[in-house]
C-alpha cells in the first residue's frame, strides 16, 4: 500500500536575502534591478561600505552552473541616484551558494566591510571533501 501526501499552496516568487542598512531603501526594486543588469538571478545581496568611501553599496552573488562551467562570482555595485551601477565583480571562484554561508564583516585595522563565503558542508559528498572559504574584498 502507498499513500501519496501532498498540500496544495500557493508559489511564491523566490526574494534573495538582503541586508538593509538604509530602511528606506526598497529591496524587491533593488533586487529586480541587479537580476536585469546582471542577466542573471542574484543569490543574495548586501548592502554596506565596501569601498571605504561615502557611497552606498551592494555586493551581489551570481552562481553558474552549465555542463562546462560551474561556480560563483560576487559583484560591487554601487548605489546613485537609487539605482544600481556595477563597479566591479570577482573571477569564476569554486563554490555554490546552495546551503553556504555568505555575511558580511569587519576585521580590525580595515576602514570598510568585506564579504564572508564559506561552502560549509555542501562539497563534503564530493570526491576530495573540499569546502571551500572566501573573505572577499
Amino acid at each position: 500500500m502507498v499513500i501519496f501526501i501532498s498540500g496544495c499552496r500557493e508559489k511564491t516568487e523566490y526574494q534573495p536575502p538582503i541586508v538593509n542598512n538604509n530602511s528606506e531603501d526598497n529591496s524587491a526594486e533593488l533586487i529586480k534591478g541587479l537580476n536585469t543588469i546582471l542577466n542573471s538571478e542574484v543569490n543574495f545581496a548586501l548592502k554596506g561600505n565596501f569601498t571605504g568611501d561615502s557611497t552606498r553599496q551592494v555586493v551581489t552573488g551570481t552562481e553558474i552552473l552549465t555542463k562546462k562551467v560551474w561556480g560563483i562570482k560576487f559583484h560591487l555595485f554601487e548605489i546613485k541616484d537609487d539605482k544600481p551601477e556595477k563597479k566591479n565583480d570577482t573571477k569564476l571562484l569554486d563554490g555554490s551558494f546552495k546551503d553556504c554561508k555568505v555575511d558580511k564583516v569587519n576585521i580590525p585595522g580595515i576602514d570598510h566591510d568585506l564579504v564572508y563565503y564559506n561552502s560549509l558542508n555542501y562539497f563534503m559528498g564530493s570526491d576530495g571533501g573540499e569546502i571551500f572559504s572566501y573573505i572577499i574584498d
